[in-house]
């Protein structure tokens, strides 16, 4: 394990070399002290509102999972608070922790919170992430289609990602639909154990099975899938006032493509809140809408920043509010069952 570990890690940081590597090449080709000037002219009006609409997406998500640990618990919606503190904390741990480890804290918190174990809040946090990734997939492919300019790659980015969203589908219908053949083997392998051996992980994949049957319902599934279109709606019209700030003639559509790529370009998150990332992607989508390249990377800029800002400050606020530590988040698999 400490092999693979070890291996990974070099991999990753030869991954972020050559991403470094290449933005300090493309920063070669732009016109700086213009883009400095598309900073200092950006309007502040429609950044405020940016970030106002950045935030109340923010207070939706947890809306959805909420509706998708009801189906699960028996909690009342009073407990939204702890939910959203949940996801709150775990999106500003995103934004230090690499690839997104921050959404492992989730589970733990609402472990702690709701009485439950953490294995049987794994199923709903993939489910609520599978939301997010169908739609940000939906938004990709239908402003693809609609973009002025044809991009080489946009066939095979359709299909890779469709192929993918298909994938995961059959592997949330193999998870429901075929529970008591998982069942069958796990008791096999329960049958075999040696009675010195702990058998608890067998119970802990039993409630990770038994915690996908959440989208085998329409009545959980219709107002998740909802508040998932309303909650990326309000990305998408941050990230057009932010795009509006810097650029005005960015449309709409422009801006639900650039929200989408960002979001998908996260799928592989080797920096901390996808430094480079988040701006490479956003100028690789823009230019697809006639762009320039300076614009899009003083756009890029000045979303990122009110983002992270933004997510910061309602962690903090959410841990206030929940009364939670530093120390005790650090400390959050102590005890877990």
């Amino acid at each position: 394990m400490k092999t693979l570990a070890s291996s990974l890690s070099l991999a990753r940081l030869v991954a972020i070399a050559l991403l470094l590597a290449g933005l300090a090449w493309a920063g070669t080709r732009l016109d700086w002290q213009l883009i400095g000037r598309y900073l200092a002219s950006a309007s502040v009006p429609a950044v405020i509102a940016m970030a106002v609409a950045y935030t109340i997406g923010q207070f939706i998500r947890p809306l959805r999972m909420l509706i998708l640990i009801r189906a699960m618990f028996p909690i009342s919606w009073s407990h939204y608070g702890i939910v959203w503190a949940a996801d709150a904390i775990a999106m500003a741990a995103n934004c230090i922790a690499p690839m997104r480890a921050g959404d492992a804290i989730i589970p733990f918190i609402l472990r702690r919170q709701l009485g439950t174990s953490a294995a049987r809040v794994f199923p709903i946090l993939i489910v609520d992430r599978f939301f997010d990734f169908a739609t940000v997939v939906g938004i990709f492919v239908s402003t693809l289609v609609a973009a002025p300019t044809v991009a080489p790659w946009a066939d095979h980015a359709i299909f890779a990602l469709l192929a993918g969203l298909a994938l995961v589908v059959f592997g949330l219908w193999l998870a429901i639909h075929k529970r008591e053949f998982w069942a069958a083997i796990l008791d096999r392998l329960e049958s075999h154990r040696t009675p010195n051996a702990s058998g608890g992980w067998t119970s802990k994949v039993r409630d990770l099975l038994g915690g996908f049957k959440i989208v085998d319902n329409v009545r959980t599934v219709a107002p998740a899938l909802v508040l998932s279109i309303l909650q990326w709606s309000m990305t998408t019209l941050s990230y057009w006032l932010g795009a509006i700030a810097i650029f005005p003639q960015t449309s709409p559509i422009a801006a639900a493509f650039t929200a989408a790529a960002v979001a998908l370009s996260f799928v592989i998150p080797l920096t901390p809140a996808g430094i480079g990332i988040f701006q490479a992607a956003a100028i690789l989508a823009l230019s697809l809408y006639g762009v320039p390249a300076e614009s899009a990377l003083a756009i890029s800029i000045v979303v990122h920043a009110v983002f992270i800002v933004c997510v910061f400050m309602i962690a903090l606020f959410a841990l206030i509010i929940q009364r939670v530590g530093v120390r005790s988040l650090t400390s959050l698999r102590d005890g877990d069952t």
